[in-house]
């Protein structure tokens, strides 16, 4: 391996960001609200996010076939029954139209209930270790006596798996849009 990169865990922003391009081609209901969602999902990866976004797309088209197959089974009983009544079955539907299915807070919730991070506490930490330990081989950072001090700003994990409060602090991430052009060139 030529470079180890470390990609944290998306901050609130991020997780926004994630949930609307993960829909961005599903028809979502307006009222779905992305904020509250992204809230719930603190220590969850992008990939969590997308996996919640894809199940939350099957329960909309589940529901939209448990629809139309209602639909289909009532027409088939109305024409049965103009059928032994010796009259001729006239559907009241002129053209059927395909239902699209919507996204729904409800599904969105539904999927989030079903969902478990994909990180653990322990795992994160051992990233986070291993990403100072890189820092300070590449002199990013200066060596110090104790790498606990060094995770002050770092999301801390509890053990429970309760989905919606699982840290008990925000992680602090740098911002992608600083304009602090001091970086070294990545290719020199």
């Amino acid at each position: 391996m030529d470079q180890l990169i470390f990609i944290d865990l998306p901050d609130f922003p991020g997780r926004v960001g994630i949930l609307k391009a993960a829909l961005r081609k599903s028809p979502v209901d307006p009222s779905a609200d992305f904020e509250w969602l992204a809230e719930q999902t603190h220590g969850y990866s992008g990939a969590d996010l997308a996996g919640i976004a894809k199940v939350a797309a099957k329960l909309a088209i589940r529901k939209t076939i448990a629809k139309q197959v209602t639909r289909l089974k009532a027409k088939e009983q109305k024409r049965k029954t103009a059928e032994e009544q010796g009259i001729e079955y006239v559907s009241d539907e002129e053209e059927e139209k395909d239902e699209v299915p919507m996204i729904t807070m409800e599904m969105l919730k539904a999927s989030l209930k079903e969902s478990k991070r994909s990180v653990s506490s322990s795992e994160y930490q051992k990233y986070l270790e291993m990403k100072l330990q890189f820092d300070r081989e590449a002199g990013i950072i200066p060596e110090t006596g104790s790498s606990q001090s060094s995770f002050g700003n770092a999301p801390q994990f509890n053990n429970n798996q309760n989905n919606a409060q699982s840290f008990s602090q925000p992680s602090a991430q740098p911002s992608l849009q600083s304009n602090n052009d001091d970086d070294d060139d990545i290719y020199n």
